[in-house]
């Protein structure tokens, strides 16, 4: 969250773009909307009501609208059976929703509540976010590479997150 904030955080509507480029990576990891809306609501709802600007129901409709594209993108469980669509779907809905809420922050009038963070704060949030984005590399490449089998993966990732919480 942090490194996409550092990212994208300073444009109008910036906090409701966070919350649909995580909720797409998590969704990618998870393969679940409803887990993605778990882990994630909780944090970027409130966030996006008080810092944001955002009214409550347009932010928890974000978060689980936002969260729905994670069965689109590989290696979502539903993903495995529509396998030949490839990873472009989940991309364009993830841009879609990007769209959708600039629009929606310029007609409102939301202003951004983070200022622009400087290329030494983006690398830095990026060292710290490294290790989090190695679990796709990690599960993916295990799974392709016949590594392991995908409940071998999940098992995997779980002692890698363990890991990497530590």
């Amino acid at each position: 969250i942090k490194f996409v904030d550092t990212c994208v955080g300073h444009r109008r509507g910036g906090l409701a773009i966070v919350c649909i480029i995580v909720a797409c990576f998590f969704g990618a990891i998870s393969g679940s909307g409803p887990a993605t809306v778990a882990a994630l609501g909780a944090v970027l709802i409130p966030a996006m009501v008080e810092k944001g600007g955002f009214s409550a129901p347009f932010a928890t409709a974000l978060m689980a609208t936002s969260s729905s594209v994670a069965i689109v993108i590989p290696p979502s469980i539903a993903f495995v059976v529509y396998a030949s669509i490839g990873i472009v779907p989940g991309i364009l809905l993830g841009v879609a929703l990007i769209v959708v809420v600039m629009i929606e922050a310029r007609r409102k009038g939301v202003q951004p509540c983070e200022k622009k963070a400087s290329a030494k704060e983006r690398w830095l949030a990026f060292k710290d976010a490294f290790w989090g984005f190695l679990m796709p590399v990690i599960i993916l490449g295990g799974i392709y590479g016949s590594v392991f089998t995908p409940t071998e993966a999940a098992a995997v990732s779980v002692v890698y997150g363990l890991f990497v919480g530590m």
